[in-house]
């Protein structure tokens, strides 16, 4: 991610549980190391959270 830091973009919104954090990016290459990133996430911290990657488009 940080060799492709210039094609990852971030959009914060705040949501009534807290905030959300939206990374967008064109580059496939970005996107699998965005995915792999948050993936290692999930997992290391523990989280419960899914590691299944969405279509986009349903989640907005």
């Amino acid at each position: 991610m940080k060799k492709l830091r210039r094609d990852i973009k971030y959009h914060y919104s705040e949501i009534e549980s807290g905030g959300r954090v939206r990374i967008t990016t064109k580059n496939r290459q970005a996107l699998d190391a965005v995915h792999q990133f948050l993936r290692f996430q999930i997992r290391e911290h523990k989280t419960g959270d899914s590691d299944h990657i969405s279509d986009p488009a349903s989640s907005m």
